[in-house]
């Protein structure tokens, strides 16, 4: 009895088992488990797994294997080396496809490689938007005759079809059309990326008034960043000088973002265009997936 309580000398012992240890400093023991990957010898069974998994067209990295046979990475490299004589190769990061994808870039790949003519190639303009800093960096390239303008919008304005038309369209073909295709505006093509600002019928009348060409939605695939010019081409390296630049405010970037845009010589901006068409090729032979590891 203490303090007016009575407790039973079993209940005493139950409070003692439940928080005895932990009321004087020590708590529960640390819970011993085994080790989680134990390696394994490569049996039969174990060979023959392996080897059916590894046997499709899209295998799993040697570490998913591992985990799903729970036994170490080395005993699967083991296995794919020693046992089965595989070749192992790297795999790289590719953007996510769906079927329904694919079979659309497959549809739509043929009739873009034809437009994509020598002919063409000269003449196009390639728009894409580049957010760094919170701030949108739209950088057209004409990839034959010479960088155009980047031009600057805050990260707080709403792009919409309006808004494109009088601070992008109009000024590109302002001016940037006529500095480097003088008298032969008409002859530009212009590739824009299909977002919402870009395909309104509204969008779509300012472009076809003076009489630009452009490639309509219905001809470009959607999800393909491994064969637009500007995904993978232009815009990394335009990223990577800006890297190194060390822009660590808007006003910073503003003031490197131009000169570095220069820095893109025209000999590797015509290797650039001149993949463009070869890319889109074999993602048709592909039947509309990746074509990284091919290119690999």
């Amino acid at each position: 009895m203490s303090k007016g309580i009575v407790i039973s000398h079993t209940r005493m012992n139950k409070l003692l088992k439940l928080y005895g240890p932990e009321s004087e400093g020590s708590g529960s023991p640390v819970k011993r488990l085994g080790n989680q990957c134990p390696p394994k010898v490569p049996t039969k069974s174990l060979i023959a797994e392996v080897k059916r998994a590894i046997l499709i067209p899209n295998p799993p990295s040697q570490r998913k294997l591992a985990r799903k046979f729970r036994t170490s990475q080395y005993t699967i490299s083991k296995i794919i080396h020693r046992n089965l004589e595989a070749k192992v190769r790297k795999k790289g990061k590719v953007h996510a496809l769906s079927n329904k994808q694919a079979e659309q870039r497959a549809s739509r790949g043929p009739r873009l490689a034809k437009f994509l003519s020598q002919r063409n190639l000269l003449y196009i303009i390639l728009i894409d938007e580049l957010k760094n800093h919170k701030v949108l960096l739209l950088s057209p390239k004409l990839l034959y005759r010479g960088p155009t303008v980047i031009r600057f919008i805050s990260p707080t304005a709403k792009i919409t079809a309006d808004f494109y038309i009088q601070n992008v369209s109009k000024p590109l073909m302002r001016e940037d059309f006529r500095r480097l295709c003088p008298s032969e505006e008409r002859k530009v093509v212009l590739h824009q990326d299909p977002v919402p600002a870009h395909t309104p019928k509204k969008t779509c009348q300012r472009l076809a008034s003076p009489g630009i060409r452009y490639i309509p939605k219905g001809m470009w695939p959607s999800n393909s960043p491994d064969f637009a010019s500007m995904d993978f081409g232009t815009n990394g390296i335009f990223k990577r000088i800006l890297y190194h630049k060390h822009a660590t405010s808007i006003r910073s970037l503003l003031t490197v973002a131009r000169p570095s845009l220069y820095r893109i010589s025209i000999t590797l901006s015509h290797q650039i265009i001149r993949a463009w068409r070869y890319r889109v090729v074999l993602m048709a032979e592909k039947k509309g997936f990746q074509i990284e590891q091919i290119l690999k």
